[in-house]
């Protein structure tokens, strides 16, 4: 047993730094090392932060990758946005809960999110962010509802709770987080 534990973390292991190459090379190539500086530190931070969903289960969702996905596609450009939004997800997927059905339009969202920050990046950071987010969970409960016929309550709580901490998170720490963003 303890052998299978010891494989998986190397997998594990071995896919993040993948994953974290091919991040420092995309975003090297087209926006620089402080893009990629704060797109890894998105990533990283909100891998963290989920961190708790492997050991305890609680209908809240908690991240802080919607502010990284939303910040990078205004400072940085769409590029840096769908990396936060993609490779975000991906290893917020491979390292906090796992791959399934429900990963593909996670992933969409998030992409949906970047592409409104971009397309939007003249609107008031704190407004956008907080309609990005909106947006993005309106899309996910209505995958989820209708397509995956999930739980309503469970739903309920998880898109209720991540627009509530988000509008916290953009309101407070989104507006200090950018302007270190230069």
């Amino acid at each position: 047993v303890l052998m299978n534990v010891k494989k998986f973390n190397k997998k594990k292991i071995v896919t993040f730094m993948l994953i974290f190459v091919i991040s420092i090379l995309i975003l090297t190539t087209f926006r620089g090392a402080r893009a990629t500086l704060f797109v890894l530190g998105f990533i990283v931070l909100n891998v963290i932060l989920t961190l708790y969903k492997r050991y305890f289960y609680l209908p809240i969702e908690f991240e802080i990758i919607s502010v990284g996905i939303v910040l990078s596609s205004i400072k940085f450009g769409l590029i840096a946005g769908l990396t936060v939004a993609i490779v975000g997800g991906i290893a917020y997927a491979i390292y906090c809960t796992s791959f399934s059905p429900f990963t593909f339009p996670m992933l969409l969202g998030y992409a949906l999110m970047a592409l409104i920050a971009y397309f939007f990046s003249g609107v008031n950071m704190t407004y956008l962010g907080i309609g990005a987010n909106i947006i993005h969970n309106l899309f996910i409960f209505v995958i989820y509802h209708f397509v995956f016929r999930y739980d309503l309550w469970k739903n309920i709580m998880y898109s209720g709770s991540n627009v509530l901490i988000n509008i916290i998170l953009f309101s407070n720490i989104a507006p200090f987080i950018f302007r270190i963003m230069g």
